[in-house]
């Protein structure tokens, strides 16, 4: 069973087009010891879409992530993300797009997450859907 706490957590301004805030969330997982993290950036179209990791909800999008990762640069551990659009109006349905960031995958450099898919964009500039 992993442990997750988050450390450093804070929302961002929708003024900002990219307010970062003072430091990226920290993702540790119970168990996983390691010197090496990647920053996985989190957007979303709408803006201020709730985002939660494992469950825990760390923030508004945009966000930033600290993941750890192996030497190698795959993850750690493997990882759910989320982001919750909330309805603007009665007219709207909330919805939830999730994406799984397995132990065998790259950490990716970015997310995009949309009401109607995920996207994946690595160092490399390669992206995908997922």
């Amino acid at each position: 069973m992993a442990c997750l706490s988050l450390v450093g957590c804070k929302t961002t301004s929708s003024s900002n087009p990219v307010a970062w805030g003072n430091a990226p969330v920290t993702v540790e997982i119970g168990g996983v010891q390691t010197d090496h993290y990647a920053i996985i950036e989190i957007f979303s179209e709408p803006r201020d879409a709730m985002v939660v990791v494992n469950r825990v909800p760390v923030g508004i999008t945009p966000r930033q992530l600290k993941l750890p990762v192996t030497d190698q640069g795959f993850l750690a551990e493997t990882i759910s993300i989320d982001v919750r659009f909330v309805a603007r109006d009665v007219t709207e349905a909330s919805i939830t797009q999730s994406t799984t960031l397995y132990n065998t995958d790259r950490a990716p450099t970015r997310l995009e997450f949309s009401r109607e898919k995920v996207r994946r964009h690595f160092e490399n500039g390669t992206a995908n859907d997922g």
